[in-house]
């Protein structure tokens, strides 16, 4: 479907599930990529597309996304399971829009993750096919698919503490914070006095600050069709490099 949003640049058509507009993805990644969706898509019913274009003119990303989304008809009406990752590459901005259907199981901290932590490295070393393949595969494991495989380490982990630094700084927390706890428990108790409240604030402070870094919700062929009609209604995250 070819259409205009305002002032914005025209739609792409929707022809294949990795539609590169910008012409800066491999073809043999943009096949591979676009026949691992319609296998997606065939046993989990999820559609997931991918947009690559230079620019979204006067709209922003996050605008042209939804148009592009809804125009496309991504997912299947009614179920709203579709999710369109867009990245714009004159722009240098990218967004992950997410269906109604799935934003409880991509939620829009999950798909921020995904950008900062995979997407953005990636393409601040100006290699977008690599985003895209790591990319979509990474919406996949946060969905539940069993078939993607092990993906590489995250190169932005370390910026949002989700890194090896940052959870080994979380565990010697929470190894100080027993220590102190019994080294308190042993003195309230030679006094005859008991520190729960204590030693709970401080369990939960260290258990608070491991769970907030380690944490993954939803971590777990066909021929293309087109879209199906699916809804959305602004989910989802964007970023820039």
């Amino acid at each position: 479907m070819t259409g205009t949003a305002g002032a914005a640049e025209p739609f792409p058509p929707f022809t294949q599930p990795v539609v590169d507009a910008a012409g800066v993805v491999a073809s043999a990644t943009e096949q591979q990529v676009g026949t691992e969706l319609i296998d997606y898509r065939t046993r989990s019913g999820n559609q997931i597309a991918v947009a690559v274009v230079d620019s979204t003119g006067s709209q922003s990303i996050e605008d042209y996304t939804i148009d592009l989304a809804r125009a496309w008809g991504v997912g299947q009406k009614g179920a709203d399971n579709g999710i369109l990752l867009l990245i714009a590459y004159r722009d240098r901005k990218l967004r992950i829009e997410v269906g109604r259907g799935l934003e409880d199981e991509l939620t829009d901290l999950q798909s921020g993750r995904i950008i900062r932590e995979r997407l953005v490295p990636l393409l601040k070393r100006d290699d977008v096919t690599a985003a895209v393949l790591q990319g979509t595969r990474a919406i996949r494991v946060e969905l539940g698919d069993t078939q993607v495989g092990e993906l590489p380490p995250a190169l932005g982990a370390g910026k949002d503490g989700g890194g090896s630094f940052g959870r080994w700084l979380s565990i010697a927390f929470v190894l100080v914070f027993s220590a102190l706890a019994l080294v308190g428990r042993g003195r309230r108790g030679r006094r005859g006095g008991r520190g729960g409240l204590g030693d709970a604030l401080l369990w939960g402070a260290a258990l608070g600050g491991l769970g907030g870094h380690g944490g993954r919700g939803g971590f777990g062929g066909g021929g293309f069709g087109g879209g199906g009609g699916g809804g959305f209604g602004g989910g989802g995250a964007g970023g820039d490099w």
